[in-house]
């Protein structure tokens, strides 16, 4: 038996990022390797979570997709 350990970060985003924007980052976010799930917090529309496989990718890596679309993100 396999177990897989996954950690998770929440980026926080800027509120004036437009839906479009954020369905953009949950789509391209999400399909990148080691990504196992990518999506907006429904409370609060400005924090990202993503779900992943530190084997596979950092932190570091994820944040600097997601300031593609919003250069001033920050990991929580």
């Amino acid at each position: 038996m396999r177990i897989i350990m996954n950690n998770a970060i929440m980026i926080q985003t800027h509120p004036d990022l437009l839906q479009v924007q954020r369905e953009k980052l949950v789509e391209e976010v999400g399909v990148i390797d080691g990504v196992v799930v990518a999506r907006f917090n429904k409370r609060v529309t400005t924090g990202f979570f993503v779900l992943y496989d530190p084997r596979s990718i950092t932190e570091k890596r994820i944040l600097n997709y997601v300031k593609q679309c919003d250069k001033d993100a920050t990991i929580l």
